[in-house]
């Protein structure tokens, strides 16, 4: 089966034709024959679960905090471009867009790398023999493009968002006050 969520199904059609017949045949499933593969895909479940909330807390926490600082680091040049007559909706829309195209470019190079290490894994192709087990099992890895996706809209709209607030504050300081700024 390609999808686990029609077992029931099949077990019940199964079982079905087997009384049918009068086959002396019982159906079982794998986590029924392995209980301990069960927990185990559940406790490495679980793991890479928090694994991933600390990975993306950490790309989180490293976006905001990179344009955050671009921005404050800048504020000379905010003050400039005031100074210039350049409104303030001009100057968090000219860091909007910035950040955006920063985001772009983060977000293609890492769907770049993301392809170029799953092609790798699948060349290399290296494989494990787990405890109590006698062959070598491969170590597969699979690319699923919707989270591809969703990841990059995810992270070029929190790279274009996150520059607003950090903007507005450096454009709310007087002219003078952000010329000097240091």
């Amino acid at each position: 089966m390609d999808d686990e969520s029609h077992l029931p199904e099949v077990k019940a059609y199964l079982e079905a034709q087997i009384k049918r017949r009068g086959l002396p045949l019982q159906i079982k499933t794998w986590a029924e024959l392995s209980p301990l593969y069960t927990k185990v895909k559940r406790m490495f479940d679980i793991i890479f679960n928090f694994v991933f909330i600390i990975v993306f807390m950490i790309v989180v926490t490293s976006v905001i905090n990179t344009v955050t600082m671009s921005i404050i680091e800048r504020t000379k040049e905010i003050g400039t471009l005031r100074a210039l007559g350049l409104k303030r909706r001009g100057v968090i829309k000219l860091f909007a867009v910035e950040s955006a195209m920063l985001g772009l470019l983060g977000c293609l190079l890492g769907i770049v790398l993301t392809i170029f290490c799953w092609l790798l894994v699948k060349v290399i192709e290296p494989q494990w023999v787990p405890p109590n087990i006698p062959r070598e099992i491969p170590l597969e890895v699979y690319l699923i493009p919707s989270y591809l996706i969703v990841s990059f809209f995810f992270l070029l709209t929190l790279a274009t968002l996150v520059a607003i607030l950090p903007a507005r504050k450096a454009c709310g300081k007087p002219i003078v006050d952000a010329l000097d700024h240091s």
